[in-house]
């Protein structure tokens, strides 16, 4: 069997095409997975805010009445919680109602219901997570 020399290997062609598509694949997986997940986060951002809207307008319309499904802070962050439908399951929601004299650190804007989500990017090797926030807020009626 001959020996061939380095010339002769740099100018063959064969396994060009593999060698290529196999320094470009963790790029193109890395850019569909950031798409995928990208999208995601969009998604439960948007489903965040929608709850805490939902959430916030049932407040100020029941929590005069204290009728169900919104008579107090705690049943609204229930219903918050289950009008949320985005990816992952760790929202966590704060209903505050604005009332006159009402002490500091309470909401100014009527009836707000606040959502927080940690989002969890889970890549091969790391997980990076962004929080996510959402605030919505409802006039009173007086």
């Amino acid at each position: 069997m001959r020996r061939r020399p380095i010339r002769e290997w740099s100018r063959e062609k064969h396994g060009s095409a593999m060698t290529e598509f196999a320094l470009t694949l963790p790029l193109l997986l890395t850019l569909v997975l950031g798409l995928v997940y990208g999208s995601l986060m969009v998604f439960s951002y948007s489903s965040l805010h929608f709850a805490a809207e939902e959430a916030a307008r049932c407040f100020a319309i029941n929590y005069s009445s204290g009728t169900a499904p919104c008579g107090s802070a705690a049943d609204t962050q229930t219903y918050a919680s289950t009008r949320y439908n985005g990816y992952g399951s760790d929202a966590t929601f704060v209903a505050n109602a604005s009332t006159k004299g009402s002490p500091a650190g309470t909401a100014t804007c009527g009836y707000q219901v606040t959502g927080t989500l940690n989002f969890a990017f889970n890549f091969f090797v790391r997980t990076v997570t962004v929080p996510l926030s959402a605030t919505a807020c409802f006039p009173s009626a007086s």
